[in-house]
């Protein structure tokens, strides 16, 4: 499968255009039959918010794509896949890239991905997201044979020669003058054939196109031969969960997590399509704000109370609540009074822009947190990059009492967003 991989905020050029070794993290050429597909992507599929994803420009007659800031993996027909990474400075390596958004992605909630470690990259350096991903949810099914695929009672209704259950008198009475010899019974079967496996085997068909991974799940799928395939995808999703939740099948919850993911069109996946075979794409913006958000808990939770999208607060108090308010997180100490004030921001900042590019509503936004917390310790988070690396630290008053950090966040450093001197 021709496997391209671009970083966030890079563009793509049709092969005709541009020579095809004219290839960098951030500028790739692809094949024109690739491009027309995205291109389509990118200009009729504005419903489902894919000009947020990928959008086409023209320039001196030349065209081009860029992608924004949604990471992820999109297959196309014709086995195209285009791999896109998060913009990591002062990273320019793919590896080092996609190392650093899987760590991130481990902390997304109500996904499989805490399972992924760094080994999956080290096992095979040329899989795409997609290929690491499906060879995870493989090994979770494996486990699953290893124990054995659960089974549940049903009841069931039909005709037998011999009398198990109870007889089903004026059914029985109507047969008995074609068959005198059969009972027309109801009875408890134990099937395999439930809403879970069917959920399973039926990913796994959607997953067989994928070539490195056809005959492994055909091997795989010898073991759900006597299974049906899911009818009612939704439905079956929802009986999977109640029986999780109930712990009468408690070892399919990671498996439960990646055929949510693999079928639902929720938050992070954004599109499907006839020329889309299978696409997983995940805003920056989210991934960075539960990325920080679990990385504070982590730091700070022995120190204070940390509360993640607090939904508490409102702009309007009176005559009724209006305008609710939602920080990232707030930080509370013993008392519950607010400490600190995070948002964080997934944009790139630059030094040399007037108010370092900040858009003036994040700094108006934070500020009425400040002031309806009572908080004096103010924290706006931005990834850093190469034209902004260093925290500002500004005051909202002239006595210096309400601080705002303009922080840079540094990767993979033990970084102190709370200054030691905080209250």
């Amino acid at each position: 499968m021709p496997h391209y991989i671009i970083q966030e905020y890079g563009t793509i050029y049709p092969q005709s255009n541009y020579a095809y070794n004219d290839i960098t993290f951030d500028r790739i050429c692809v094949p024109v039959p690739a491009f027309e597909v995205l291109k389509s992507i990118a200009t009729e599929n504005t419903e489902n918010r894919v000009n947020q994803v990928i959008t086409f420009h023209k320039k001196g007659g030349k065209e081009y794509l860029q992608v924004k800031n949604f990471v992820g993996v999109i297959e196309i027909g014709g086995g195209f896949c285009l791999e896109i990474l998060p913009k990591i400075y002062p990273y320019t390596d793919i590896k080092t890239s996609k190392r650093i958004l899987i760590t991130m992605l481990r902390s997304l909630p109500n996904l499989p991905f805490i399972a992924l470690q760094e080994a999956h990259l080290q096992e095979d350096k040329s899989l795409s997201l997609l290929d690491i991903f499906v060879k995870q949810f493989l090994k979770e099914i494996e486990e699953i044979l290893k124990i054995g695929l659960k089974s549940d009672y049903i009841v069931q209704e039909e005709a037998q020669p011999y009398l198990q259950g109870k007889i089903i008198i004026g059914e029985d009475l109507k047969r008995k003058l074609t068959q005198p010899e059969q009972f027309y019974i109801q009875f408890q079967a134990l099937v395999s054939d439930t809403p879970s496996n069917r959920l399973i085997k039926s990913t796994l068909i959607k997953l067989e196109k994928l070539p490195i991974f056809a005959t492994k799940i055909r091997e795989l799928l010898f073991a759900f031969d006597h299974i049906a395939i899911s009818t009612k995808i939704e439905s079956d999703i929802v009986l999977m969960e109640k029986d999780i939740k109930s712990y009468k099948s408690i070892y399919y919850e990671k498996v439960y997590w990646w055929i949510r993911l693999f079928w639902e069109e929720h938050a992070w996946t954004l599109f499907h399509g006839d020329n889309i075979g299978f696409a997983l794409l995940f805003p920056m913006q989210r991934v960075f704000e539960m990325y920080i958000a679990n990385e504070i808990k982590k730091k700070y939770q022995h120190l204070y109370k940390v509360v993640v999208q607090e939904k508490k607060l409102f702009l309007i108090e009176s005559p009724q609540p209006l305008f609710g308010l939602q920080p990232d997180i707030v930080l509370k100490d013993s008392q519950n009074q607010a400490v600190a004030i995070v948002d964080m921001k997934w944009k790139l900042l630059n030094e040399k822009k007037r108010n370092w590019g900040v858009e003036a509503g994040d700094i108006y936004q934070i500020y009425v947190y400040g002031q309806k917390y009572d908080c004096k310790q103010m924290i706006l988070i931005f990834p850093q990059n190469a034209d902004f690396q260093e925290t500002k630290t500004i005051f909202f008053d002239t006595k210096q009492e309400k601080k705002l950090q303009i922080f840079a966040w540094e990767w993979e450093k033990d970084l102190a967003i709370i200054p030691s001197d905080t209250p």
